[in-house]
């Protein structure tokens, strides 16, 4: 079977395909506003709840808990972010590290 490029809706004409309107704009970007806002909260919710129960936390563990996929999170960098605040900071030591150990000497494995 060939087809035809580009491939048109078998039950629609391509004027009534091609027709926006500013109300239609409109009501996609308010959508769109609302899925951010709501994906932020369920964020914002996984991160309070992972802190409460001291559990690790990543970006895969975020996402589980928040029911979002982590594609959803890296294409947002604010997210990244917010998720990268609340890992815990690993403590340094004051003392110095300890010597590097000698290495074996070869005198133990020469041959006669």
């Amino acid at each position: 079977m060939q087809h035809r490029w580009p491939r048109r809706h078998p039950h629609r004409s391509p004027a009534a395909i091609a027709t926006v309107t500013q109300a239609s704009l409109d009501a996609l970007a308010a959508h769109t506003r609302k899925r951010r806002d709501t994906v932020r909260a369920r964020i914002e919710k996984a991160l309070r709840d992972l802190r409460k129960q001291n559990a690790d936390i990543t970006i895969s563990s975020v996402s589980r808990r928040a029911g979002v996929t982590p594609k959803s999170i890296y294409r947002r960098e604010d997210l990244v972010a917010l998720i990268r605040a609340h890992r815990p900071v690993a403590a340094l030591s004051d003392d110095p590290p300890p010597p590097e150990p000698k290495p074996a000497s070869s005198q133990h494995y020469a041959r006669d």
